[in-house]
């Protein structure tokens, strides 16, 4: 697969480098190494067919050539990030159960319910993401296993293109090594969790865990990823400045 997806690498981007010159490049070396880690180790990845797995790997080296190419590459990088980062919280939250979550990275937020699962039967769940409206319709008399299936298999699939953002992301000087408790990654997943929980709860007519006004300070981060070079610092910087205010 390995020698068929440099091939195809080649192909798409129209390079003139032979392999070896491809494998020398230090960041697609390990973009490969991501692919053979995350995709080939994960079952779920590792069984769909050679034409999906070579979609998205050209769709990732085609994205990568148009951040190095790009006059703001970094502005670029955040953008997919954000896109991924999005995709991965409508529907992680959508799978994980509440004795999931003493096990995840946001499990001290009381934002995240983890108990949106049960709700994937209900009549509003289509509505909820545009791959759970296309398995409804697919699937008229589908069980909630099928829908939460569903759910993960998008959220292992966001998941890959996450890590293999950050590892550009990383490349190119974008994270805090020096204090990686600080590092704006985490912070603002789990941000966006917390919207994805608030969005659906709106959809499927729950009770709301947090208030309109999480609702701004979600948005306001997402901003300061697009636009700042140190987004968690200015979101502090902006969370305290509300304090101050109170």
């Amino acid at each position: 697969m390995i020698i068929k997806l440099i091939k195809r690498i080649r192909e798409v981007l129209q390079l003139n480098a032979s392999a070896k010159q491809l494998e020398k490049d230090h960041l697609m070396a390990l973009l490969i190494e991501h692919i053979n880690d995350n995709w080939h180790g994960n079952q779920v990845l590792a069984a769909m067919s050679d034409e999906f797995k070579l979609e998205h790997f050209e769709a990732l080296f085609q994205s990568l050539e148009d951040i190095r190419s790009d006059e703001q590459p970094l502005a670029r990088l955040r953008e997919r990030i954000v896109s991924y980062t999005g995709m991965y919280a409508e529907n992680i939250v959508l799978v994980a159960s509440e004795e999931e979550k003493e096990l995840m990275f946001f499990s001290k937020s009381p934002k995240i319910s983890c108990s949106l699962y049960k709700h994937l039967s209900d009549a509003e769940a289509k509505n909820l993401t545009n791959e759970l409206e296309k398995w409804h319709f697919n699937y008229p008399a589908g069980t909630l296993e099928g829908a939460r299936h569903c759910c993960s298999f998008m959220a292992t699939l966001a998941n890959f293109h996450m890590l293999a953002y950050d590892i550009i992301r990383i490349h190119l000087q974008d994270a805090n090594l020096i204090n990686p408790s600080k590092d704006w990654r985490t912070p603002y997943r789990i941000v966006m969790l917390e919207l994805a929980e608030y969005e659906h709860r709106k959809k499927l007519g729950l009770k709301q865990i947090c208030g309109a006004l999480d609702l701004l300070h979600f948005h306001v981060f997402t901003k300061f990823v697009l636009s700042e070079q140190e987004p968690l610092m200015r979101y502090e910087e902006y969370l305290n400045s509300l304090d101050n205010e109170l």
